[in-house]
């Protein structure tokens, strides 16, 4: 699937998605003011609406019982369109979990491809070791702090789960420092350990780690993420975050940059069951 841009696309399935779960037909929706005939919600859901207006979406996302945080990025993406010819889209900082474009991806996804360097991945983490990075920012509260936590859970499971109606192949790609830095402590250390062994083992899972030995590699100081997806869903997604927030990209030249990065990377890393991590 292929809208007009990225913003176009990725607006269009997402409104698609809600009202598939709000468990409404075209034809109901199509009656409804604002939307004007059947094929016209088509051509939005399918990223081919060129002038998308806001008051549009926000009456969709109102029908469809969306909460104010999915609210308001759907309505930024409206507002996007406007004057967004380019393939990508950008999530400020603060930018909840469930509302942020990532987490409708990854369940999609076919393939996720995976390479951290300063700490486990976040689908990789134990509640152990979510709860210490959180409890590290004095900003969050001791609720914010099991919201938080029960949210990045409920993300794990949606995405790697066997119970998950879908399952992408997942590969990771961790730098040696993400092991070395004991978040927790020694326990909870030991622990994420053992659980990044136990994730390789599954027939959907590979862990990999680039031992400091190896020296510079193409992805050395920039993390990434990329999704691959079936091709009447959209087109390969390059995730990335920063210190002021996420980026989301299926530019064809910053795709095709990532992938040959990520298999060099993931060439000269060893799997997490042969990897000794010396004190």
């Amino acid at each position: 699937m292929a809208g007009l841009s990225f913003v176009h696309t990725h607006l269009g399935i997402r409104l698609r998605a809600l009202r598939e779960f709000a468990g409404r037909s075209p034809y109901d929706v199509a009656r409804t003011p604002n939307i004007g005939s059947r094929s016209a919600l088509l051509r939005l859901e399918g990223g081919e609406t060129r002038d998308v207006l806001m008051p549009v979406v926000d009456h969709l996302c109102r029908y469809y019982g969306a909460d104010r945080d999915l609210r308001h990025e759907l309505n930024r993406m409206a507002i996007a369109c406007s004057d967004s010819g380019t393939d990508a889209w950008w999530e400020p900082v603060g930018t909840p979990t469930w509302a942020g474009l990532l987490f409708e991806l990854e369940p999609k996804a076919t393939t996720i491809s995976t390479y951290e360097t300063e700490s486990v991945a976040g689908l990789l983490q134990t509640e152990r070791t979510i709860r210490a990075l959180l409890v590290a920012n004095p900003r969050l509260t001791a609720q914010d702090v099991d919201d938080l936590t029960r949210k990045r859970l409920a993300r794990q499971s949606r995405v790697l789960s066997d119970a998950a109606a879908h399952s992408p192949m997942c590969h990771f790609v961790l730098s040696e420092a993400a092991l070395r830095r004991r978040v927790g402590g020694t326990d909870v250390h030991a622990e994420q350990m053992k659980h990044l062994k136990e994730l390789d083992r599954c027939p959907t899972v590979s862990v990999s780690i680039v031992r400091f030995d190896v020296g510079a590699t193409p992805g050395t100081a920039h993390p990434f993420v990329l999704l691959d997806f079936p091709k009447d869903y959209a087109r390969t997604v390059v995730y990335s975050e920063s210190a002021l927030g996420a980026t989301y990209s299926d530019a064809l030249d910053e795709v095709t940059t990532r992938k040959g990065m990520f298999k060099s990377i993931r060439a000269v890393s060893v799997p997490i069951g042969d990897f000794v991590l010396w004190r």
